[in-house]
């Protein structure tokens, strides 16, 4: 993907845990995660909430760094800027129909499964707005 790219990061976080995950600014990535090396500086990102108390979008950022090497229990992480919280989450299901990333409506949990999503420009305003 590389520059100018759109993805969804996704977390099974309740609200308060997932507001403290990048107070560092820092998003974590697992060894395991798909399309992790595809993440750039400039590539904007919207925070998906997955899980039973989720499903909704809950913000957007900007990746700020290249994937970065950690020694903890994350095996790499990314740095972000302009981080947004939005007051007012947006349900999935209020845009199923019109996300283009999913392409089977009825099994729409499993395009969200990897952790880091890659999206369209066309998706991302669409949730954005």
């Amino acid at each position: 993907m590389g520059k100018n790219a759109f993805w969804i990061l996704v977390t099974h976080d309740i609200k308060e845990e997932f507001k403290n995950k990048d107070i560092k600014n820092q998003w974590p990535i697992y060894s395991h995660t798909h399309h992790k090396k595809c993440l750039a500086k400039g590539d904007k990102v919207i925070f998906y909430l997955a899980g039973e108390h989720g499903k909704k979008f809950i913000g957007k950022a900007e990746i700020d760094s290249p994937l970065q090497k950690r020694n903890d229990c994350f095996d790499y992480h990314i740095l972000l800027k302009n981080i947004e919280y939005w007051k007012k989450p947006v349900m999935i299901k209020t845009l199923l129909e019109s996300l283009e990333f999913i392409k089977i409506k009825s099994k729409w949990g499993l395009y969200l499964q990897s952790g880091v999503c890659p999206i369209t420009e066309k998706d991302y305003s669409l949730i954005i707005s």
